[in-house]
């Protein structure tokens, strides 16, 4: 039997249950495997574009969800689309979600 999970939170006031769960589980436990994540994945040789260090696979190899959601590969545009930025491979590299945040439209 399962129980649905109340969500207290005032920033979800207002929200559907389904807006509710996409923004709590925003987080995956691992990046979407597809063929553009793979490729910049091994050109990168695994190390985040922003800072060199390593970027973790996928939450289990992180010591909690708090560093897993810090730490996760993300793209990066290199030229941020707010700035014209295209999605196109060419214009995207993985880091950090910390440091991608740090970065900005930069």
């Amino acid at each position: 039997m399962s129980f649905p999970i109340i969500c207290q939170i005032p920033a979800f006031a207002g929200m559907s249950d389904e807006q509710n769960r996409k923004k709590v589980l925003s987080q995956p436990f691992k990046p979407k495997e597809d063929e553009l994540f793979r490729t910049l994945w091994e050109a990168q040789a695994g190390k985040c574009a922003l800072c060199g260090e390593d970027m973790p696979q996928n939450r289990f190899e992180t010591a909690h969800s708090t560093l897993w959601k810090k730490l996760r590969p993300t793209f990066d545009h290199i030229k941020p689309r707010s700035k014209g930025g295209p999605d196109t491979p060419e214009n995207l590299q993985l880091a950090h979600a910390r440091c991608n945040k740090i970065k900005g439209n930069k």
